[in-house]
């Protein structure tokens, strides 16, 4: 009579749509609930739409890279893997631990310890404790004595306390098979792609926030443990539904969506077909795998350090000044006001360095390649579609560097920093190279500018890439500065493949301002000014001098 009752009265308060809830409670679907369970169905219903929507953007992006197998994954999806793929995983993951973590003692008792006992406490108890809790059960004695000393747990499915226990089992349950589908439909994938090493390495070691991500989620997928504790767990939801279903217990909206949710669930439907045999192949395979990838990691990193070791070393070689700095102090001094007056926001610079034992090796005429940011003026005048100035988009240090003037960002061995013109013109040669695909209108321009910037912005303090890898976003290398930043796919940077590595050099850059680049497409650049051993090149000829530069073609100048 007690259960016929309370599903009365629960049937009766769900009586067609509620319009009004009494007090501070609120309406979902039609029924009344507190604020505080409506803030659990609320969180839970916008954690499950986030991870949808990860979810499909993530397969959208494994189904573009498997339709392309030699693609090369540019600086800007690298962004997006971190930001929206991994790191946003990563939240949406610890969100959905918060539910598991709630209730995991449950999940660790045997479903035959599970019991529905009316006017008893809910929860955990030892056997001891169930005895002085239970004693009125007159079988409950000799259960008691032939039972192992283990945990038992105890649902009064007619009281709100074991509802809501049974709610929160529900809803880790829900949230454990959403994070396992998560890795079958989406990090499982990787197998089917021909660059899947490639992916691991991204997601785990060139992340600066994160390390070992992958590897941790593929331990848990894995772990006997937790393929047990999920077998358990299944057969304990199975004997509540049916439980539930004998009582005529009523179940609300809210509770039926995460039924829904587990139900739906593709690992749940194939949780049949997977046996613990299943399990231990997995784990061995991952451990293999691990370990090819762990061997691949050194020998990147011995190659990454002995570049740098020889770099370093190389680099401190140099047989004299660069000509445009070795001049009189007024001359150069008027040099700089000169050029100060013709750069702007997001011209890239190039240089030669003949005198230094470093520009031997670099393949073609341009040895570095820098990008000009703009001045404090410039960058506080400008305002985006947000009333936000341009200025307010750079970090603390970089504004501090740029009101000391550095406008010149650049990767140079130490690492990504902001210089001044005059520290960057120990040079011979200089090209001065504007985009082509700069907005008219004041606001787009400021837009795209904004853009630009914040990509520089992200390049800050990064680490000097000494494997010249362009599919990394942790370390940078001088020429890859203005990959990352002009992401626009319409540029096409001109690559080159080395050591299985795709890498980009200062004259790749340059070749998208040849007259071939600029009639091909307005997503090139111009060269605007030119200094070719020391000396100014007159401004009629900057185009033609600077592409037979680039062809090396020296004896016609």
């Amino acid at each position: 009579m007690k259960i016929l009752l309370i599903s009365l009265l629960f049937v009766l308060s769900s009586f067609s749509q509620v319009k009004d809830c009494p007090g501070s409670q609120k309406i979902f679907k039609g029924e009344c609930y507190s604020e505080s369970e409506y803030q659990t169905i609320e969180d839970f219903n916008t954690l499950v739409e986030e991870t949808n929507l990860w979810r499909s953007a993530a397969i959208d992006f494994l189904i573009g890279l498997a339709a392309q197998p030699d693609k090369i994954i540019t600086s800007e999806e690298l962004s997006r893997i971190h930001n929206n793929g991994t790191l946003k995983y990563r939240d949406l993951r610890e969100n959905f631990y918060k539910y598991i973590n709630k209730v995991k003692y449950m999940s660790e008792i045997k479903t035959e310890n599970v019991y529905f006992l009316e006017d008893q406490k809910s929860g955990e108890f030892k056997s001891d404790e169930w005895f002085y809790e239970s004693f009125k059960d007159g079988n409950f004695l000799l259960r008691y004595l032939l039972s192992p000393k283990c945990s038992k747990l105890n649902l009064d499915l007619c009281a709100i306390d074991g509802r809501n226990k049974t709610l929160d089992f529900k809803l880790a349950l829900a949230s454990a098979f959403i994070l396992y589908d998560n890795y079958t439909l989406v990090f499982a994938q990787f197998d089917n792609l021909s660059r899947k090493s490639k992916l691991d390495q991204i997601i785990n070691s060139d992340n600066a926030k994160i390390k070992d991500f992958l590897k941790e989620v593929e331990e848990q997928y894995s772990s006997y443990k937790n393929y047990a504790s999920m077998v358990r767990t299944v057969e304990t939801y199975e004997k509540i539904m049916k439980q539930m279903d004998s009582m005529s217990i009523y179940t609300s909206s809210f509770e039926k969506y995460v039924d829904a949710t587990i139900q739906s669930s593709y690992l749940y439907n194939k949780r049949k077909e997977i046996s613990s045999e299943d399990v231990w192949k997995l784990k061995r395979k991952f451990a293999w795998k691990w370990i090819k990838n762990k061997f691949n990691y050194r020998t990147s990193k011995v190659t990454n350090g002995l570049s740098k070791a020889f770099g370093n070393t190389v680099g401190l070689v140099a047989t004299r000044k660069g000509k445009l700095l070795d001049m009189k102090e007024s001359s150069f001094s008027a040099l700089i006001g000169k050029l100060k007056s013709q750069l702007k926001p997001m011209d890239i610079l190039l240089e030669k360095t003949p005198f230094r034992l470093t520009d031997k090796f670099i393949p073609g005429h341009w040895g570095h390649v820098a990008v000009w940011v703009g001045t404090e003026t410039e960058l506080k005048s400008m305002v985006d579609s947000q009333g936000k100035r341009l200025w307010d988009y750079l970090n603390p240090e970089f504004q501090k560097d740029v009101q000391n003037g550095k406008n010149i960002i650049e990767a140079l061995r130490p690492g990504v920093q902001v210089n001044s013109l005059e520290h960057f013109m120990n040079i011979d040669d200089l090209a001065i190279v504007r985009p082509n695909f700069m907005p008219e209108s004041q606001t787009e321009y400021i837009e795209k500018l904004k853009y630009y910037l914040i990509r520089a912005n992200e390049q800050y303090g990064k680490d000097y890439d000494f494997n010249f890898d362009v599919e990394t976003d942790k370390t940078i290398v001088c020429s890859e500065i203005t990959y990352v930043i002009f992401t626009d796919k319409e540029l096409k940077w001109p690559l080159d493949k080395a050591v299985g590595r795709y890498t980009i050099s200062p004259d790749h850059v340059a070749q998208r301002a040849t007259s071939t680049a600029i009639e091909d497409s307005k997503y090139s650049f111009t060269p605007v000014v030119l200094y070719h051993d020391g000396k100014e090149v007159n401004s009629s000829k900057v185009q033609r001098v600077f592409e037979r530069l680039l062809d090396g073609d020296y004896d016609n100048l």
